[in-house]
């Protein structure tokens, strides 16, 4: 068969659904997993086996092998697409999906309708919920409902969301943060969704608009522990209540390279202040992060790809993005983007939450946009201008970074009539930080 037939062949194969059976199989530590999966083929190959083989260590991309053809697959854990394949040469096809996550699949991936979801974070956008289930492939996925203020909106979060996964396959910088898979976006009328999960939700719930993502891991007990001991060392009573209530078992890490904790006067380091204390949104302020020996350097550079991914790969604002400190997918524990260190054991920086996020013009408008949206922004990112002679390092290493990586991805895309646009908004950003720190030193 000459090359041209084998393409025509192929072009109209296509995968009417795949039901990924376990992610338990994914995740084992035998060199090469092997998965015989039934599935229904349009074409002369109805109901004919595929043999499913890692094609990487990370194991997030998968070879499909059919008629001694092998394809190339990236997955996502216990979700039912629709795809087609479509050729692009002779021995590899490539994926496109035809569509979102169908709600039907994502009722499959949510079998458990006996389980409660229960709340683990509340923002102004709305409230987000999973379950408490030993099952390990349904506790990543996590709900964020559109149950909060006024003014935000999931369907943006959705639209960045995917803009930003987008453009991290397009330029894989070296130490890009962790970003959660986005799975779908549920309307309120989607009732073949709502119907079986919504009484899962306490009495009176109602549907509403909903996110459907990757849950971003837990930071483990044994870890959160210390964080505890560390914000409530002299509060005994505070302490026990919050290393045992369950609500607190969903511990977080904000990482603030931008600000440093202040003591009141007459309290030392180690008096607690805290009368009521939650693990859902712990900082951990720069100097706290010195005193534990954490690599607050690496964490810089990490945001500095996150934020040249974003105003140039993705071209937002990045206003309102969050970063926290959390474990790694199993795929990715041994991945150099992972720290290994005693206080916080093995972790990642990860962010989160795309709402407020809005498209950024490649212009001095655009330029003024971003530099607003840093400075709004909690202080994930180093700031400089503070005239501390350490915070000024740490600003160093950001503005390196960044610079390295915004020129990598314009290169990349052929755009170096906008090389300069990094510069400037480093330069807009050090005007301003001096201005703010000019500001508070006159109080």
């Amino acid at each position: 068969m000459s090359r041209d037939e084998n393409r025509k062949k192929y072009e109209s194969l296509q995968i009417k659904s795949v039901l990924y059976v376990s992610l338990l199989a994914m995740r084992t530590t035998v060199p090469i997993v092997r998965l015989l999966l039934k599935i229904s083929l349009i074409g002369p190959h109805t109901n004919r086996d595929i043999l499913i083989t890692p094609a990487g260590d990370d194991r997030t991309l998968w070879q499909l092998r059919h008629d001694s053809h092998t394809y190339l697959y990236e997955t996502l854990p216990c979700v039912c697409f629709h795809h087609q394949l479509v050729n692009t040469d002779y021995n590899r096809l490539k994926r496109r999906n035809t569509e979102a996550t169908s709600i039907a699949s994502l009722n499959l991936s949510m079998q458990n309708f006996t389980l409660a979801y229960r709340c683990i974070g509340k923002g102004f956008c709305g409230s987000v919920w999973s379950t408490s289930s030993q099952n390990k492939d349904e506790e990543q996925t996590a709900i964020k409902r559109e149950d909060g203020g006024p003014g935000r909106s999931l369907r943006n979060d959705y639209t960045i969301h995917k803009l930003i996964l987008e453009a991290e396959l397009r330029h894989p910088l070296s130490s890009l943060p962790s970003i959660p898979r986005c799975h779908a976006l549920i309307e309120p009328s989607d009732t073949q969704w709502s119907e079986p999960q919504l009484p899962r939700f306490p009495k009176d719930y109602t549907a509403c608009r909903a996110l459907i993502s990757e849950r971003i891991p837990a930071v483990p007990r044994s870890i959160s522990d210390k964080v505890v001991d560390l914000f409530c060392e002299s509060n005994a009573e505070l302490s026990h209540f919050v290393k045992n209530n369950p609500d607190d078992d969903c511990c977080l890490i904000r990482p603030y390279l931008g600000r440093r904790r202040r003591y009141r006067q007459g309290s030392s380091e180690n008096s607690s202040r805290f009368h009521r204390f939650s693990l859902r949104n712990v900082p951990f302020h720069i100097n706290q992060m010195e005193e534990l020996g954490l690599d607050i350097a690496s964490y810089a550079g990490t945001m500095a790809d996150a934020l040249a991914l974003m105003h140039w790969g993705a071209r937002i604002d990045a206003n309102d993005v969050e970063f926290v400190l959390a474990p790694p997918r199993e795929s990715e524990s041994s991945s150099s983007s992972s720290f290994s260190l005693d206080y916080l054991g093995n972790h990642r920086v990860w962010m989160l939450d795309f709402d407020c996020c809005r498209p950024l013009s490649m212009d001095g408008a655009g330029i003024e946009q971003a530099c607003a949206a840093f400075f709004r922004n909690d202080p994930y990112y180093p700031r400089p201008g503070t005239g501390e002679e350490v915070d000024e390092k740490l600003w160093q290493v950001f503005k390196k970074r960044f610079l390295r990586s915004s020129h990598a991805i314009l290169e990349e895309l052929a755009e170096v009539r906008l090389f300069e646009l990094p510069e400037m908004l480093l330069k807009r950003l050090e005007e301003e930080g001096r201005l703010r720190q000019s500001l508070k030193d006159a109080l």
